[in-house]
C-alpha cells in the first residue's frame, strides 16, 4: 500500500517538486509553487478512484500537514517538518480532510 501510495504522490505532482519518505508512512512533498490546492486536490481524486478499483477492506488514507513558506523562514529542516508534523496530527484528530488547511509563515 505504501508503494501505491508513493505512486500516487508521484503522478499528482510536478517533476520540479521533490517528494520524499522520510519515515515508515511518512512522506514529504517540497514544491517552490505556494499553492498546492490543484495537485492535493488531483491526490485526493486519485486515492478515491484507486479506493474504489483495489475492492479491498483497507482503503488508502492520509493526513497532511501544509506550510507555505521559504527555508529561511525556518530555524532548521527540523523545525519545518515538525511544523507540518503537527498541522497533521490535527487534521488526523478532528478527522478533516481539508486540504486547504495550511500553515503561513512570516
Amino acid at each position: 500500500m505504501i508503494t501505491e501510495f508513493a505512486n500516487l504522490l508521484k503522478s499528482n505532482f510536478r517533476r520540479n517538486e521533490t517528494i520524499a519518505r522520510i519515515g515508515g508512512d511518512e512522506f514529504v512533498v517540497f514544491s517552490k509553487n505556494d499553492d498546492l490546492e490543484l495537485a492535493t486536490n488531483r491526490l485526493a481524486d486519485a486515492i478515491d478512484a484507486a479506493n474504489k478499483r483495489r475492492g479491498k477492506c483497507y482503503p488508502i488514507k492520509y493526513s497532511h500537514g501544509k506550510i507555505i513558506g521559504r527555508a529561511k523562514d525556518f530555524n532548521s529542516l527540523d523545525d519545518l517538518l515538525t511544523q507540518a508534523d503537527a498541522l497533521m496530527y490535527k487534521n488526523k484528530r478532528e478527522n478533516k480532510y481539508d486540504f486547504n488547511q495550511q500553515i503561513k509563515s512570516a
